[in-house]
């Protein structure tokens, strides 16, 4: 064998150990990551006292004893939960609500108010999107007909059933469509002083999937939140997942914030031209800027589809990339002194994420409210 072999056979074996080497401190940190990732309370929290959580149809439909109701509550004190979505089921083809519990609403919106002030009761409502060509009957909100129905629904839940608001939970719809813009307009419309949310996909780079910086930015000009559900992401690599997590908390956070700071421009120059030297009783009333924040919906259950994988996708990992995504934008305000001159990044762009919301309250184990304290409430 000549030299030349000999060194074409050393190179090879060095290769084969360095993949070797690069395999296993991979697998160490995927089975690492997630113990590590939040194995102690952070030092600075984001939390506001202002989160969100997913509950079960089963309130909606009165299952649920007065006891568990109490229990509930409490919980959700100790969580500052302020968003409550509860799940009042489905719209059939049509866009009409599939179950009606209006004295089970009202009993439950009774108590919320009473013994959580300040919290918002909202009717979440899941919507099957035409895209996901399901085997279950779907929902066209391209149709002015079915959107009409369903702004109908939603002023039942709000004026009969006593909701605070509604949350439009279409999945999935693709980057770019205006179907659902018009779906929140005209629900403005029909109740101007409810407390509109919409459930959305993730930010994903290249839009090959899910929303792009535009999409949430247009979307933040049409509602009062955006509920980002981060999960079933097809991330199953848990350092990856946790990267992805952080793109939420930066990207849809920025957008918000840009759109938000927007109206609040085009206000004060609306304002300035209703004035217009006039006689301050001559004028229209002042225009109030509109204002959308921004929850990051983080996973808390095992079985789910093909897209989500426990071991990566869960609450400490959530947790985690949510921190280290708000810590990146609090760095990057404090880099840029909080100028108006980076147009793609705003000042003060955090100002615009108020929690985090796990998915869901019927999956979340005790541990995992543990941890939500632990990591999230008081750390």
């Amino acid at each position: 064998m000549n030299k030349a072999s000999k060194s074409i056979g050393k190179g090879r074996k060095l290769l084969l150990l360095l993949a070797l080497l690069i395999s296993m401190a991979l697998t160490a940190d995927a089975l690492l990551y997630p113990r590590l990732c939040c194995s102690t309370a952070p030092a600075t929290t984001y939390n506001r006292g202002a989160n969100a959580i997913w509950l079960r149809y089963l309130w909606y439909f009165g299952k649920h004893s007065d006891a568990a109701l109490s229990s509930l509550i409490d919980k959700l004190k100790q969580g500052q939960f302020k968003y409550l979505y509860f799940h009042v089921r489905s719209l059939d083809e049509q866009g009409k609500l599939m179950h009606r519990y209006k004295e089970n609403a009202l009993t439950i919106n009774t108590r919320i108010k009473n013994e959580m002030p300040g919290a918002k009761s909202i009717a979440w409502i899941y919507v099957q999107s035409v895209y996901l060509q399901a085997k279950q009957k779907t929902t066209d909100i391209s149709k002015s007909d079915i959107r009409q129905n369903m702004v109908k629904e939603a002023k039942y839940l709000v004026e009969e059933c006593g909701f605070d608001g509604i949350q439009w939970d279409y999945e999935f719809y693709p980057s770019g469509n205006k179907d659902m813009l018009a779906l929140l307009d005209e629900t403005r419309r029909a109740l101007p002083n409810a407390y509109i949310s919409v459930a959305t996909p993730c930010w994903y780079p290249g839009t090959l999937w899910g929303f792009s910086d535009s999409d949430f930015k247009e979307l933040a000009a049409h509602c009062d939140q955006i509920a980002v559900m981060c999960y079933d992401t097809f991330f199953y690599y848990p350092r990856a997942y946790s990267w992805l997590v952080a793109q939420q908390a930066k990207h849809v956070t920025r957008a918000c914030t840009l759109a938000n700071q927007e109206s609040e421009k085009q206000s004060g120059q609306d304002d300035a031209g209703l004035m217009g030297g006039q006689p301050q009783s001559q004028t229209k009333p002042q225009t109030k800027p509109h204002k959308c924040s921004v929850i990051l919906g983080l996973p808390v259950y095992d079985e789910g589809t093909a897209g989500h994988l426990t071991h990566s996708e869960n609450l400490r990992t959530a947790l985690a990339g949510v921190n280290a995504g708000l810590n990146e934008l609090a760095k990057r305000d404090r880099s840029r002194g909080n100028t108006d001159k980076d147009s793609d990044h705003p000042a003060r762009s955090l100002e615009s994420f108020e929690g985090v919301a796990p998915f869901a309250e019927y999956t979340m184990d005790e541990g995992e409210w543990r941890d939500f304290q632990k990591f999230w409430v008081t750390p």
